[in-house]
């Protein structure tokens, strides 16, 4: 399945970054990159060929709210860009079918592409491929393939100038970067960043004590990072359960 995708953004920072994450995900085409509002609007209205319009919801010459009434019957899909968070609150009472902030990071744009890529099969009933498992090449001999299930990984480490992956016999050192591996886990759930150096696996948190969090295997810990402290947290407070206050 090829999804044609769009961008109205006046921002040509933005759209050459977007441009680049579409190129690199082999199930989307980029047909047209659209700077002006207005004669995006025109274009598309004329045609129908899009599945995922990228729109800028701060366009000067035309607002994008006025854009999105215009073209969601046009489109099968709009995800909005913006700088402002409060844009996120609106996108819930819009024909939209996500949104992003900028500036815009890879993992949150492979999330919002597999959440319209799974709604895209549902509609033409297409069945929805979940992989179990991955290959990845050794560090240490190229022509070595290491097979890896998601459910046994427990954690991605960047040491020095290597990308070791922790699984729950063995630890492997391979060729990937920081930034290919978090966009082949971004589309798992079980899977959260907590260190510029280290993601890990939910599944195998065993406790999280200050600022380190501890692995059930591999006597593995990790420290926390400042910028994604938030984000575990966050998600450890919606799982802790917590005694009925007394009468």
């Amino acid at each position: 399945m090829t999804l044609n995708c769009a961008i109205i953004d006046n921002d040509q920072q933005s759209s050459e970054l977007l441009k680049n994450y579409i190129d690199t995900s082999p199930t989307l085409l980029l047909t047209t990159v659209f700077l002006d509002a207005k004669a995006a609007a025109h274009k598309i209205c004329c045609e129908d060929n899009i599945d995922i319009l990228f729109l800028d919801i701060e366009m000067a010459q035309v607002p994008g709210i006025n854009l999105i009434h215009n073209l969601h019957s046009k489109v099968k899909s709009i995800i909005l860009i913006t700088t402002q968070p409060l844009y996120a609150v609106k996108a819930f009472e819009l024909p939209v079918a996500d949104f992003l902030l900028k500036p815009i990071s890879f993992p949150r744009f492979f999330h919002a592409i597999s959440k319209v890529e799974r709604q895209h099969c549902i509609q033409r009933k297409m069945p929805v491929h979940r992989k179990e498992d991955f290959f990845i090449r050794s560090l240490n001999n190229y022509n070595k393939l290491i097979n890896c299930r998601y459910d046994e990984v427990i954690a991605v480490e960047v040491r020095g100038k290597e990308l070791q992956l922790h699984t729950r016999s063995q630890t492997f050192s391979t060729l990937l970067t920081m930034y290919e591996m978090e966009a082949e886990l971004a589309h798992r759930e079980d899977f959260i960043r907590v260190h510029r150096s280290f993601i890990i696996s939910k599944r195998f948190i065993d406790n999280v004590q200050d600022n380190v969090v501890t692995m059930k295997y591999l006597d593995l810990k990790f420290t926390i990072g400042d910028h994604y402290r938030k984000n575990l947290f966050d998600y450890i407070n919606s799982k802790i359960l917590k005694p009925k206050k007394k009468a």
